[in-house]
């Protein structure tokens, strides 16, 4: 922990690495705040991600990865087991999902924890999760030509076989 709190030192606001010592520092509290349950903590990662989101708008290459990892912040934060109906968190990880510039794995992530989540806790938006699944595996499978490529990449990917089997 300290020594992420000193890389962040040296990462001031506008430094290139800024947005992965955030990100690293956050996770380690987040560990921190799965042990001890301490509120300091919980408000700890919660401005580590906030900052960490505004450096990474909608449209950044790391949007989705960093709005996934809000998500799971935001679970934490309310200390539920199932997921709450907090609409921040399902915007966040819809708006993830659906974001064009992010990697596929990382708005693969946020699809299928929007999946889980809203399955879990019975969220209202959960239709509207497997459609938006369902649009992603298009999307995912057009990436390969052949039947031959779909399938490699399928089993490449056992979450996304799996929750396209859901859907």
């Amino acid at each position: 922990l300290e020594l992420h709190t000193e890389a962040l030192e040296l990462h001031p606001k506008g430094h290139p690495l800024r947005d992965y010592t955030l990100g690293n520092l956050a996770l380690v509290i987040s560990e921190r705040y799965d042990r001890t349950g301490a509120q300091d903590d919980l408000e700890g990662m919660l401005a580590l991600y906030t900052e960490a989101l505004e450096l990474h708008p909608k449209g950044h290459l790391r949007f989705s990865h960093f709005s996934y990892h809000f998500a799971l912040c935001l679970l934490r934060a309310k200390g539920a087991t199932l997921p709450p109906s907090t609409p921040d968190v399902f915007a966040l990880l819809r708006e993830g999902s659906r974001d064009s510039v992010s990697p596929l794995k990382a708005t693969l992530y946020c699809a299928h924890a929007w999946v889980s989540w809203a399955r879990e806790g019975n969220h209202g938006s959960l239709g509207e999760a497997y459609d938006n699944l369902i649009q992603f595996f298009r999307r995912y499978m057009a990436i390969g030509p052949t039947a031959q490529n779909q399938h490699e990449a399928l089993l490449r990917n056992p979450m996304l076989l799996s929750l396209t089997m859901d859907a």
